[in-house]
């Protein structure tokens, strides 16, 4: 009753003690965990918040809040010139986060945009410094570049970037082909290099046999007596197998012209009763009698 009757001659306290909870209430702000909040107060930076609970002031403190969770970009395809002067087409990912929420707020206006911006211009001036052949073959290489001299860039603004890869290098139409006849004219000299390679072996074995034979002429006559004996059996199995082949045709013809005297009896019987049909005296009710066979 006391509390009633102070509040009811003190109306100014009522309204007091309803606007410390109302912003009471305004000024809590709960962070996730990936999260953290910049604080100023009055325009000046004054606290980094957060994880969890923390309270903001109203009307004199505000914040700006970031996220500390890796984030993926795309960078836009660019158009460059090798060293070797030829004209590619290369786009890239980028992966980076958020070190320091401070820097980030206070000495870059959109990081997020900012970063996708240098990487543009260093993957560009990283292109003009290297040849077709190390772009295309030493992509890893490159990305390892790319990533440091980002970095160097993007530090003092409180992002760290954690990696960078190439996703697609295009090359004109004519490059595609010359490297093509470049491909095939290798291929081809290293088809030539291991026949030379495999002819020379073959002459090094010749003339080691040469040498054995030199030291003992009985083994030149026990060769060539070898090779007359593998030339007669390959040469009996020909003759051989010619003869299988022309019995084989032989009993062909044989069935065949035996197939085609039987269909000349058989078409021989069938004109013979159909002429017997076709006879003016025969019918199949009324055979002709004798007398009339006789008249």
């Amino acid at each position: 009753m006391f509390i009633v009757d102070f509040f009811a001659a003190h109306p100014l306290f009522v309204l007091i003690a309803i606007a410390a909870v109302v912003l009471l209430i305004k000024s809590i702000r709960i962070a996730n965990q990936y999260e953290r909040s910049v604080v100023f107060r009055l325009g000046k930076f004054d606290r980094t918040a957060g994880p969890g609970l923390y309270f903001v002031w109203p009307f004199i403190e505000w914040l700006t809040k970031l996220d500390l969770r890796t984030i993926t970009a795309d960078v836009e395809q660019q158009e460059g010139i090798t060293r070797d002067n030829v004209p590619i087409k290369v786009d890239a990912v980028i992966w980076f986060r958020i070190v320091n929420p401070e820097h980030a707020v206070m000495r870059v206006k959109a990081v997020s945009n900012a970063v996708v911006q240098v990487s543009l211009t260093t993957l560009r001036t990283v292109l003009g410094q290297h040849t077709l052949d190390e772009i295309l073959k030493a992509q890893d290489t490159l990305a390892n570049v790319l990533q440091q001299q980002i970095d160097s860039v993007t530090e003092p603004w409180g992002v760290k970037v954690e990696l960078v890869q190439m996703k697609n290098v295009e090359i004109p139409p004519s490059m595609q082909r010359a490297m093509a006849q470049e491909a095939e004219a290798l291929r081809e000299k290293r088809a030539r290099l291991i026949k030379a390679e495999a002819e020379l072996d073959a002459a090094e074995q010749l003339r080691s046999a040469a040498e054995v034979i030199m030291q003992n002429p009985a083994g030149l006559e026990l060769r060539r007596a070898d090779d007359y004996r593998s030339r007669r059996r390959a040469k009996h199995h020909d003759h051989r197998h010619d003869a299988e082949r022309v019995r084989g045709d032989g009993e062909g013809h044989r069935r065949r012209g035996q197939d085609r005297r039987q269909q000349g009896l058989d078409s021989q019987s069938g004109a013979r009763v159909r002429g017997v049909r076709r006879s003016p005296h025969f019918t199949s009710e009324h055979p002709p009698s004798a007398s009339g066979r006789n008249a």
